[in-house]
């Protein structure tokens, strides 16, 4: 028989379960760059999601949260893969409502659907 797989809280510390199942319906937590966060409870989850974007908040403008990463960076949104080096041009990206950032690989799918 394998050994048991039990996963504890890292802020509780309490067992959330001991299958793989248990552990992939517990809700995701993502740091500021989208990487996920684990090994929460679905009690503890939320909580450190808040934490996290409190930590990073910089100031709300036009309705947008801004957030700062360790390196300076200004992120527009929780979660976006791109920042700015100062305030002034995150907020500029912030009222720029034509402006849209996407990857490469979306450009030849529209291509295709538009053929």
């Amino acid at each position: 028989m394998g050994k048991k797989i039990v996963f504890i809280c890292k802020r509780c510390g309490n067992e959330y379960g001991n299958t793989f199942k248990d552990f992939s319906e517990i809700p995701k937590c993502e740091d500021l760059h989208g990487k996920r966060i684990t090994w929460y409870c679905k009690n503890c989850i939320e909580d450190r999601q808040k934490e996290l974007q409190e930590s990073a908040f910089v100031e709300e403008y036009n309705g947008h949260n801004i957030y700062i990463n360790e390196l300076g960076g200004y992120h527009p949104y929780w979660g976006s893969h791109y920042y700015f080096t100062t305030l002034k041009d995150c907020r500029a990206r912030i009222d720029n409502k034509t402006c849209a950032v996407v990857s490469v690989g979306m450009f030849g799918h529209m291509n295709s659907i538009m053929k």
